[in-house]
């Protein structure tokens, strides 16, 4: 995943920067994060996470739970500050994984529904590229069916 166009959010003595990282949560439960990255605008992180979008034995995610992709702020003193995010839900996922046969999609991120109306235009702004799979063992042909049923359209 990578970002783009994120605002320089850290104040005049941290040179205008922003220190990003990604929280990723499902269902409203925090399930992976990435490194934060220095005074970057344009972070890359060569990271992996794994969902489980088929549930256990006993129950399967609702359809719609929701896959949430957050842009921080570290800050070195207090509080991080949540930059901008992107929901997805488990049916949009689904679609994407068996859609676009890995290809990198682009999302454009929300501001922080917290943020002031001024700084709302500010951290409004940025891009996240996710790039969605399946596992090898999952016979693309009975996901890309599966998904049709649920309204996702499937392009190959």
């Amino acid at each position: 995943m990578c970002c783009s166009n994120l605002p320089k959010v850290d104040g005049f003595f941290s040179g205008g920067s922003i220190d990003p990282y990604v929280r990723i949560l499902f269902d409203g439960a925090e399930i992976d994060r990435t490194e934060h990255k220095m005074r970057q605008q344009r972070p890359r992180f060569d990271h992996h996470t794994k969902i489980n979008f088929e549930g256990s034995e006993n129950s399967a995610p609702p359809e719609d739970a929701v896959l949430r992709v957050e842009v921080w702020d570290w800050d070195r003193i207090g509080k991080d500050d949540l930059i901008s995010f992107v929901e997805l839900n488990s049916i949009d996922v689904r679609k994407y994984c068996c859609a676009t046969s890995n290809r990198p999609l682009r999302f454009q991120l929300r501001p922080n529904e917290r943020a002031s109306f001024s700084l709302k235009k500010k951290y409004g702004v940025g891009e996240i590229t996710l790039q969605f799979g399946l596992p090898e063992n999952i016979d693309y042909e009975a996901e890309a069916e599966k998904s049709r049923r649920m309204g996702g359209k499937m392009e190959r």
